[in-house]
């Protein structure tokens, strides 16, 4: 149950890692940000 418990958050964590890098890269790139995948990154890494 600990190990299931601590594997979950820990991949939540990693997964939140992987978007803000991705949101910092696309911040030295021109993109829309009206684009619905890129409104979805900044609402998840806005938190």
């Amino acid at each position: 149950m600990n190990y299931l418990l601590f594997t979950l958050i820990n991949n939540g964590f990693n997964l939140l890692q992987m978007l803000i890098l991705v949101r910092v890269i696309l911040s030295w790139i021109p993109h829309d940000p009206y684009h619905q995948v890129i409104q979805l990154l900044y609402q998840i890494t806005e938190v």
